[in-house]
């Protein structure tokens, strides 16, 4: 045996508590959201240059993090993401008739994110040597 280094990468043990990726999405969704808001001084985010420009890459960022360490999570990171979206929305505007509409365009929207959460788990597996 040599005394070398080895060339495997190191193990990356499974994070505790899987759940905590689903909150962190919500959170991340929820503040995206209402930095977008606050930016643009709109009410709903998507009707700003700042969600396109800001918020929507940081959510592609947050859920290939979120699957790659929790890559089990990663279809919950994407919907509890635009879930965290839907509830900042709700509670600026409780009255909204089309608030239901609103829930099914934000998880259409936030379909493309699964694309970023399926590349965090194959970086993981990639990782892991699998």
């Amino acid at each position: 045996m040599s005394k070398g280094r080895s060339t495997e990468p190191p193990v990356i043990p499974p994070p505790p508590f899987p759940w905590l990726a689903v909150i962190i999405a919500l959170l991340v969704g929820s503040a995206g959201w209402e930095l977008a808001c606050r930016l643009s001084g709109r009410s709903e985010a998507w009707d700003s240059a700042a969600y396109w420009r800001l918020a929507y890459p940081l959510f592609g960022v947050a859920v290939l993090v979120l699957a790659f360490f929790w890559p089990r999570s990663r279809w919950l990171t994407w919907a509890a993401l635009a879930l965290g979206q839907a509830l900042v929305m709700f509670a600026k505007n409780p009255g909204g008739s089309l608030l239901p509409l609103g829930v099914i365009v934000m998880l259409v929207m936030c379909a493309p994110l699964m694309i970023a959460g399926r590349l965090g788990a194959r970086l993981h597996a990639w990782r892991r040597g699998r």
